[in-house]
């Protein structure tokens, strides 16, 4: 029986076919233990390619987000600062009583920013300053408007309460300058560039809130 019978027949009586037994055993092993680690190298790298992919997505979701409540937000601004209300406002201040404030309609809180904040390091270095620039100054100037509705404002004099109003005109074409910014680096930054468009364009007409005026 020459040494290749042997083996096949289990004849491990031989040397040389005990090792020869030996080494195709040793072998299997490894080419089992390669096979594991091939399918869990597979396994981890789809895994890793979805979070990805489910990165990208959320992060495509937040700058949509971004761009819907940066529009609202600039139409909002544009209406309460308009040269008519401001107006019309000083008038009241001048004609009212001493005690005099407007009234501000409270806002739902918006989750926008704080899920900017989840993504803000992954943004490109001139998107992300636009973006901070924007939500700062929007909530500076949000939280300087909730201020005309409270009793510090209508202990006011009539001319402070005059002087306040101009301040709040000026923080509101902040926003506006930041939401162009924003816009514009939207518009350009790699992440964004290909929902802008679509965005912008789903975005309704602008109108003016003040037509009778």
């Amino acid at each position: 029986m020459t040494w290749l019978q042997s083996l096949f027949a289990g004849d491990t009586r031989s040397i040389t076919g005990a090792l020869l037994l030996l080494a195709i055993t040793s072998l299997v092993g490894v080419l089992g233990w390669l096979s594991k680690i091939v399918l869990q190298t597979m396994a981890d790298w789809r895994q890793r390619r979805r979070d990805n992919d489910d990165r990208q997505e959320h992060l495509e979701e937040v700058l949509v987000d971004i761009l819907i409540h940066a529009d609202f937000d600039d139409r909002s601004v544009a209406g309460i600062i308009d040269t008519r209300r401001i107006t019309a406002l000083k008038d009241q201040i001048d004609s009212g009583p001493s005690d005099y404030r407007p009234f501000v309609p409270p806002e739902a809180p918006d989750p926008t920013f704080a899920d900017y904040r989840g993504v803000r390091r992954r943004l490109e270095i001139e998107l992300m300053v636009a973006c901070d620039r924007f939500f700062d100054n929007s909530q500076l100037f949000h939280g300087y408007y909730a201020h005309l509705a409270t009793a510090e404002f209508a202990a006011l004099s009539s001319e402070r309460k005059k002087q306040a109003l101009d301040t709040l005109v000026a923080l509101g074409e902040k926003v506006q300058a930041d939401y162009q910014r924003l816009s514009q680096a939207m518009e350009t930054a790699p992440e964004a560039q290909p929902i802008y468009s679509k965005v912008v364009s789903a975005l309704p007409p602008r109108q003016d809130i003040w037509p009778n005026a």
